[in-house]
């Protein structure tokens, strides 16, 4: 599991880093490095928690985090549910099909 981490098509300022702090900021860079080129990471927790170096149950309460949290207004993490599985979107220039269930209307 040696991947490069590279974080698509979203800047953050060290602002948003340090109020993000080192625990979301880590889940947001390995969500955001195992993401296709449209910015949706569909890995499980568990495959997810492996590449976060955590169990799957704080995997679980580290995206549920992320996912709430909120830069500026807006969120650096959104999820949908697409074929049966949970999908993670981090890249707003293509934004997720309006099908998806949102997180809101979503059991994690």
């Amino acid at each position: 599991m040696n991947n490069p981490i590279v974080i698509q098509n979203k800047t953050l300022t060290s602002d948003q880093i340090a109020d993000m702090g080192a625990k979301l900021f880590h889940t947001f860079a390995v969500v955001s490095s195992l993401t296709d080129v449209k910015g949706r990471c569909e890995l499980s927790q568990e495959t997810l928690a492996l590449y976060m170096g955590v169990t799957r149950e704080t995997a679980n309460r580290r995206i549920k985090r992320l996912l709430a949290y909120r830069w500026q207004g807006e969120a650096v993490l959104i999820v949908g549910q697409i074929s049966g599985g949970l999908v993670y979107h981090v890249n707003k220039r293509n934004p997720p099909p309006a099908k998806w269930v949102t997180a809101e209307n979503s059991v994690l």
